[in-house]
């Protein structure tokens, strides 16, 4: 949504939910608490929310390719803008089909 490129921008969340955040990102990133957290993309894709919306086949509307081409073009928008190597994402989702979490 185009809002949110805006409203998001703004968000900001108070230090015990960082705190959280920071420690289930390390975790799923296999980080030493001790460590800081690396730098992360962040997916939540929420399929099931658009299931109905979708105007292909559901199974190619949530395509694992299309998520990697994005993630990568997210990397080298970080990379050329900030100076930032993301090599790590973690993906969330409502799905609960095991056959599309192992295209993941």
């Amino acid at each position: 949504s185009p809002a949110w490129r805006f409203v998001g921008q703004h968000m900001r969340w108070v230090a015990s939910i960082e705190r959280l955040v920071g420690v289930h990102a390390r975790h799923a990133m296999n980080v030493s608490v001790n460590e800081p957290t690396p730098p992360y993309i962040s997916i939540h894709m929420r399929h099931g929310d658009f299931y109905e919306q979708c105007e292909v086949p559901v199974d190619q509307c949530f395509a694992s390719s299309v998520i990697a081409r994005r993630v990568s073009e997210m990397q080298g928008e970080l990379r050329i803008r900030k100076g930032i190597e993301v090599t790590h994402v973690i993906m969330t989702s409502d799905e609960s089909d095991p056959g599309w979490w192992s295209e993941v």
